[in-house]
């Protein structure tokens, strides 16, 4: 794989993970929103885990953290816990997400070599 392609995987991956913290930081905030936007959230951060997890499906960490989250978040079996839990659910997914959003692009040895 050329490394303009693998760029490009990275960077999907962060634009996917920044439109997953917009929709969960109101959850976060304790906002009083309606079932519906809840099972909207949870459409949107299972696509974007699934998203993730196929682009970057050759870092395990971000793999074991895709189907982790994707599972937790799932609307066809949902999760039932308390608000407090899911404010603590939600905080540990604005961190994951934030950490694939800035994360660092690994460089190749050969451009590291060049500079």
């Amino acid at each position: 794989m050329s490394r303009d392609a693998s760029v490009s995987k990275i960077r999907i991956s962060q634009v996917v993970a920044i439109v997953a913290i917009l929709f969960i930081l109101p959850a976060l905030l304790d906002a009083r929103l309606t079932y519906t936007y809840y099972l909207n959230l949870r459409w949107i951060v299972l696509i974007g885990c699934v998203v993730i997890g196929t682009l970057r499906y050759t870092s395990r960490s971000l793999l074991f953290l895709s189907i982790s989250m994707a599972v937790t978040f799932n609307p066809f079996y949902a999760f039932h816990f308390t608000r407090d839990t899911w404010r603590l659910i939600d905080l540990l997914a604005v961190i994951a997400m934030a950490w694939v959003a800035l994360g660092p692009i690994q460089r190749s040895p050969k451009s590291a070599a060049r500079d």
